[in-house]
């Protein structure tokens, strides 16, 4: 059985500051798939993504069946079942917000009454316009405004956007204190940083395919038409979604939890 934590004896240096990293046993690795998946589900972000994916995976095999030719009434069916599909995602956008809106209250908080840095600037855009998206998506359940869904597809690029920042800026940092490692024994903590540093590479294609999507949605909706073929839009989106669900099932499986303490060099 592995140790329960570990960590480094002493900091490593990295952009101003001195690093220690502690990986902990992670307790939900012994689970089985059913019950991981099971905690997925019972998320509110679970919640969601689950009738997401399933309502693009009809959306894109409509798509497919139109291109190729398939009756009327399959592509119609077919389309009415990926409807029905996003509406429920529109809906559990609802159970989203009651996380997404504190969370972003909560850094922006934060952020009034702590010291103003980048991270945190970067860290309440990025809360407070996944919020906002996921408030415009629960409303179109009520109304079908296109203005309601435009503002929700703009914040959900801003909040894609800034995640693909934090997402980088996390891996890089990984990166360089594992390199930094070279040649000491802490045989551990690499092996943890090495599956932490995988999972930021999921967690950070996922955003960059997210917002790929919602760059080409917008400027479709500006140029009056999409940019590409829907079906391309749609293979994006999905690998958004999959990215999404893979990254919560990687990292429920990873041997131990890393995180990161900092100190200011003096």
């Amino acid at each position: 059985m592995p140790v329960k934590s570990v960590s480094l004896k002493n900091p490593v240096d990295y952009c101003g500051f001195q690093w220690t990293v502690k990986a902990t046993r992670n307790n939900d690795a012994s689970k089985k798939p059913l019950d991981q998946f099971t905690g997925l589900v019972e998320t509110s972000i679970g919640a969601f993504r689950i009738p997401q994916f399933a309502g693009k995976i009809f959306k894109s095999a409509t798509e497919v069946a139109r291109l190729s030719g398939g009756s009327t009434s399959t592509v119609q069916s077919m389309g009415s079942i990926s409807s029905t599909l996003g509406g429920i995602a529109n809906a559990t956008s609802f159970a989203a917000c009651f996380v997404a809106v504190p969370a972003a209250g909560k850094s922006i908080v934060g952020l009034a009454h702590g010291r103003v840095t980048g991270t945190k600037v970067l860290d309440s855009i990025n809360k407070t316009a996944d919020a906002t998206a996921y408030l415009a998506y629960a409303t179109l359940l009520f109304t079908s405004n296109e203005p309601v869904k435009v503002v929700g597809d703009i914040a959900s690029v801003v909040a894609d956007g800034t995640g693909v920042i934090q997402k980088a800026r996390d891996l890089h940092q990984a990166i360089n204190i594992k390199a930094s490692l070279a040649g000491k024994k802490c045989t551990n903590i690499k092996k943890s940083l090495g599956e932490y540093i995988k999972l930021k590479w999921i967690e950070l294609s996922k955003e960059i395919t997210a917002l790929a999507t919602g760059v080409l949605g917008l400027l479709g909706l500006m140029l009056g038409g999409l940019i590409v073929p829907a079906i391309v839009l749609l293979t994006i989106s999905l690998a958004s979604t999959v990215l999404a669900i893979t990254s919560h099932f990687f990292k429920a499986n990873m041997d131990r939890k890393v995180t990161f303490t900092q100190e200011a060099i003096a």
